[in-house]
C-alpha cells in the first residue's frame, strides 16, 4: 500500500506540475476529457489519495515493526547468548 500511495503521489504532482506547462504524462493524458477543472480534481486527488495510501502504509509498517519486537521480549526469548547457563 505505501508503494501504490507513492506513485500515485508522484503521478499526480509531476501531472500538476506539468499542466502548469502544457505538458502531460501520456498515462495521464484522459484527465482533462472532461475539462480543466474535472483534470485538475483528478490531479489533486491523485495526491491526497496517494499521500494518505502512503502514509497509512508507513503507520502499518511502524506496527508491524513495534509489534514483532514487542513479541519477542514478551515471550522472553532474545538473541542474546550471555543469559544461556552452562552445565559442566
Amino acid at each position: 500500500m505505501k508503494s501504490l500511495g507513492f506513485w500515485l503521489f508522484v503521478f499526480g504532482a509531476g501531472s500538476f506540475l506539468l499542466h502548469q506547462f502544457g505538458r502531460e504524462f501520456r498515462l495521464l493524458s484522459w484527465v482533462d476529457n472532461w475539462g480543466a477543472d474535472v483534470g485538475m480534481a483528478i490531479r489533486i486527488g491523485l495526491i491526497v489519495v496517494g499521500a494518505a495510501l502512503w502514509l497509512i502504509g508507513r503507520k502499518q509498517e511502524q506496527a508491524a515493526d513495534t509489534g514483532a519486537s514487542a513479541d519477542s521480549s514478551a515471550d522472553g526469548t532474545t538473541k542474546d547468548s550471555t543469559n544461556e547457563s552452562t552445565n559442566g
